[in-house]
C-alpha cells in the first residue's frame, strides 16, 4: 500500500568507460536529464525502488558498472538525488580494524573517512571499492555499512574528514591494518644510478608497458637502489623486462643487477590521525621488532594516510596480530608462559591472577598466561588461560610436554610482547633459551643452570640479548633476588672493572652458616634449612660464583 514505483536504472543512469576499460565514470549531466524524463513520465513517489548494476553509455547501450556495481549503484543514486544519507546493506557488521579471520580480536570500526576507506580497500580489506565512494564524497553524503542479518549492529559510517572527527572525537590514530599476501620484491641497484635523471621513469614505464602492477615503491635517498613489490605471479615478467631494458647498463657495471626476493607480504597501517600524532611509525616498528619480524622495505606518503612495510610471508599473520594488538588492545599487552608450575611457579600464577585487574586498570598492562608447562605435560591457549581454574584446565586439557612446541605455541600467537618465566631448577628449559629468544620471546628466570653451565651457551644467550630487542632477566638466580647482578652490571656500564667476585650468594648457604654456632650438629641445621627454605641447592659449589662471575666477564 506504499506510494512507490520501480525504476529500471539503466534508463536513469548515464556512464562513460574509463580509459583503461576496467571501470566507468558517472556522466552526471546525462543522468540528471534521464531522471527528469523518468519523473516527468511516472510522477513523484514517496518510495522509488531502483534496480542496480546496470546503466547506459553515451551511445545508449546497456552496460554494467563493473566491480562493486551494486554498491556503486547506491552511491550514484544517492548523489543524483542529493540524499542526506546512503545505507549499504551487506552480510558483515561493518568495516573491521583487521581481517577477523586472522585477528580474532579485530573490532568493528564505528567510523572511517573516505580516504581511509580507499586505503583499506586498496590493501584488500572488505570495504567499499574506491570508485564507489566518489559520488557520495563529491556531495559529502555519509555512507553507512550495515549488516542485513544483524540489524541491531550500528555498522560503520564513512564520512568526510570534518564529520568523522566530530563523530569519533579523534579517538583512533590508526583505523585499520591490512595485508597483501604472496608478493615479491624487485630490487634494481647500482652505482651508475646515482644522480642520473630518468632512472625511476625508465624502471616504472618498463614494468607498466609489460602490464605489471606495482603495489608499493621504496627508494633510498642516495638513489643507489629502487625496489618495488608486485604480485608473485608477475615477478618473472618484471625481472625479464627490466633485465632487457638495462642490458647495456648491467654489462657496463652501472647497474649491478635486478634481484627478485620471493615469499613476501605487504602490511599496511591506515589512518588519517597519524598526521596529528608523533611516534606512530616508531610504535608500529617497535611492535614488529618485539614480535621478531624483520622489515625488508618501508614506504610512507607525505599525506601520512598509511605506513606500508614489506615483510616475510611466513610472518604475515603474526605481524598483523602484533601491530593490531599494540594499537587496539592494551598499551602493553604481555603474553606469559610459565615453565614449572610447582611451588614457585604456582605462587606466581596466583599472584598474576590476583593482580591482573589492577595492572590493567591502573597501569594499562594486559597480562595473559598463554601457556604452562612442566617436565611431563603442558597446557597452551592462544587467548590466555583462565587463571581462576587453571589447575582444573591443566588436568583436563594438558598435553605431553615439548618445550620446543611450547615456544612455538607462544610465538605463533597475536600478542606482540612475550615472556617465558622459567621457575625450574632443571637444565632442560635453559637449553631452549636461545631458540625461544630467536622467536621473539623474552626470558625471566631464577633458574641457575644457564649462569653456572657452559660459558659458550651463556655467552650465546647474552649475545642474542645484545643484538635484538629480546631481554634476559636473571637477577633471581643469585642472592635470593637481591640486586647483585644488576648492581654489578651498573658498575661495569659506568666504567668500573671487576677484578674479583667473592662471597656467599646462596640464600640457603647464608642461612646455614649464619645459624651454625656449634651448639647443634651441622646436619640438623642442613635439615632445618631444607624444611625452612625448601630450596637447598644440589650443587652449591658450582652455583656459588658462576653467575656473577659470568656477568662480570671473569673466568670461573
Amino acid at each position: 500500500g506504499a506510494d512507490g514505483a520501480v525504476m529500471a536504472t539503466r534508463d536513469g543512469r548515464g556512464v562513460s568507460p574509463t580509459s583503461d576499460g576496467t571501470s566507468v565514470d558517472l556522466d552526471e549531466d546525462a543522468s540528471n536529464t534521464r531522471l527528469d524524463e523518468w519523473f516527468s513520465k511516472h510522477g513523484n513517489h514517496k518510495l522509488v525502488i531502483a534496480t542496480g548494476f546496470i546503466a547506459k553509455n553515451h551511445k545508449g547501450q546497456a552496460t554494467t558498472l563493473k566491480r562493486n556495481g551494486s554498491d556503486f549503484s547506491a552511491t550514484i543514486m544517492g548523489a543524483l538525488f542529493r540524499s542526506g544519507h546512503i545505507t549499504i546493506w551487506t552480510d558483515v557488521d561493518g568495516v573491521y580494524s583487521a581481517d577477523p579471520r586472522k585477528v580474532p580480536e579485530a573490532v568493528c570500526l564505528p567510523s572511517l573517512t573516505y580516504h581511509e576507506a580507499w586505503e583499506l580497500s586498496y590493501f584488500g580489506a572488505n570495504v567499499l571499492h574506491p570508485r564507489t565512494t566518489l559520488p557520495a564524497m563529491k556531495y559529502s553524503i555519509p555512507i553507512a555499512i550495515r549488516n542485513f542479518f544483524n540489524q541491531a549492529a550500528p555498522g560503520t559510517q564513512v564520512l568526510d574528514l570534518e564529520a568523522e572527527q566530530k563523530f569519533s572525537n579523534g579517538a583512533a590514530t590508526i583505523k585499520g591494518f591490512a595485508t597483501i599476501d604472496n608478493v615479491c620484491l624487485i630490487n634494481i641497484e647500482g652505482t651508475g644510478m646515482v644522480g642520473v635523471p630518468g632512472i625511476a621513469s625508465a624502471v616504472f614505464s618498463t614494468v607498466r608497458d609489460a602490464g605489471v602492477n606495482v603495489i608499493m615503491i621504496s627508494q633510498a635517498s642516495s638513489e643507489h637502489s629502487i625496489c618495488f613489490a608486485v604480485k608473485a605471479g608477475e615477478g618473472d615478467m618484471a625481472v625479464a623486462v627490466l633485465k632487457k631494458r638495462f642490458t647495456d647498463s648491467i654489462s657496463a657495471g652501472r647497474v649491478s643487477g635486478v634481484e627478485r626476493i620471493d615469499n613476501c607480504c605487504v602490511l599496511a597501517a591506515v589512518g588519517q590521525g597519524m598526521v596529528r600524532r608523533k611516534g606512530v611509525a616508531a610504535t608500529m616498528m617497535g611492535a614488529l621488532a618485539k614480535a621478531n619480524v624483520n622489515i625488508k622495505a618501508l614506504a610512507q606518503g607525505s599525506s601520512e594516510y598509511n605506513i606500508t612495510v614489506l615483510i616475510d610471508q611466513k610472518d604475515s599473520e603474526r605481524a598483523l596480530r602484533a601491530v593490531h594488538s599494540r594499537f587496539y588492545l592494551s598499551d602493553v599487552p604481555i603474553g606469559v608462559g610459565i615453565v614449572g608450575p610447582g611451588l614457585i611457579g604456582g605462587t606466581l600464577i596466583e599472584q598474576l591472577r590476583e593482580q591482573a585487574q589492577q595492572l590493567r586498570e591502573e597501569f594499562n598492562i594486559d597480562i595473559r598466561v598463554l601457556g604452562i608447562a612442566d617436565s611431563k605435560h603442558m597446557l597452551t591457549s592462544e587467548g590466555g588461560i583462565d587463571l581462576s581454574n587453571w589447575r582444573q584446565q591443566w588436568e583436563t586439557n594438558k598435553q605431553p610436554s615439548n618445550l620446543q612446541a611450547f615456544g612455538d605455541a607462544l610465538a605463533s600467537g597475536y600478542i606482540p610482547n612475550l615472556a617465558i618465566v622459567d621457575c625450574t631448577a632443571s637444565d632442560a628449559p635453559p637449553a631452549n633459551y636461545l631458540e625461544w629468544m630467536g622467536k621473539g620471546i623474552n626470558i625471566i628466570t631464577p633458574n641457575k643452570k644457564l649462569g653456572s653451565g657452559p660459558l659458550e651457551r651463556y655467552q650465546a644467550v647474552r649475545r642474542m640479548q645484545r643484538e635484538s630487542y629480546i631481554h634476559f632477566f636473571y637477577e633471581g638466580t643469585v642472592g635470593a633476588g637481591l640486586p647483585i647482578i644488576g648492581t654489578l652490571k651498573h658498575l661495569l656500564e659506568t666504567g668500573d672493572k671487576a677484578q674479583l667476585v667473592e662471597g656467599i650468594f646462596s640464600g640457603t648457604l647464608s642461612y646455614i652458616f649464619n645459624t651454625f654456632s656449634g651448639s647443634q650438629p651441622f646436619s640438623e641445621i642442613v635439615k632445618d634449612a631444607k624444611a625452612q627454605v625448601r630450596a637447598l641447592q644440589e650443587e652449591p659449589a658450582q652455583l656459588l660464583l658462576a653467575a656473577p662471575a659470568y656477568a662480570a666477564g671473569l673466568p670461573v
